[in-house]
C-alpha cells in the first residue's frame, strides 16, 4: 500500500487553506446587498442558506480530514471529495444569488483557479509516486 508522505499532505492542506479562503471571498447577491459566501457560512440565516452551508462545512471538514490519511488511495478520495463538496456548495451559493453572471465572472474566478491548481498539484503528487 502506497502512502502520501506527510509533507505533500501538508502542503496540499495548505493549498486547501487557499482554495477555502478564495471560496469564502466569493461576493453573491444576496437580499438587499452584496456579500462573501464566507460570511453567509458563519451568519447565514437557516431558512435560506442551510443547503449551501451544511454542504460548504462538510466539504471543508473532509479537506481537513485529508491531511490525516496517509495511504494515497484514500487520501486522493478525501481530497476529491471535499472540492467536488466544495463546488457544490458554492454552485448552491451562486444559484440561489440574485445575479449569477455578476457572482460568477469577476468574484469566482480566483476560487476556480486556485480550485485547478489543487487538482493539478493532487494529479501530480499521485502520478509521481511521492511515498514515505
Amino acid at each position: 500500500m502506497l502512502k502520501i508522505s506527510s509533507t505533500h499532505r501538508w502542503i496540499g492542506l495548505a493549498f486547501d487553506g487557499g482554495v477555502v479562503l478564495l471560496f469564502g471571498c466569493v461576493l453573491i447577491g444576496a437580499g438587499h446587498g452584496v456579500g462573501p459566501i464566507g460570511l453567509l457560512m458563519i451568519f447565514g440565516m437557516a431558512e435560506a442558506w442551510a443547503v449551501p452551508m451544511v454542504v460548504g462545512w462538510l466539504s471543508i471538514a473532509a479537506l481537513a480530514l485529508a491531511a490525516l490519511v496517509p495511504q494515497r488511495e484514500l487520501y486522493v478520495t478525501v481530497v476529491l471529495l471535499g472540492l467536488t463538496l466544495l463546488v457544490i456548495s458554492w454552485w448552491l451559493f451562486i444559484s440561489q444569488s440574485s445575479s449569477m453572471v455578476a457572482s460568477i465572472v469577476p468574484w469566482s474566478v480566483p476560487f476556480l483557479a486556485a480550485l485547478a491548481g489543487r487538482a493539478v498539484f493532487l494529479v501530480i503528487s499521485v502520478r509521481k509516486g511521492i511515498a514515505t
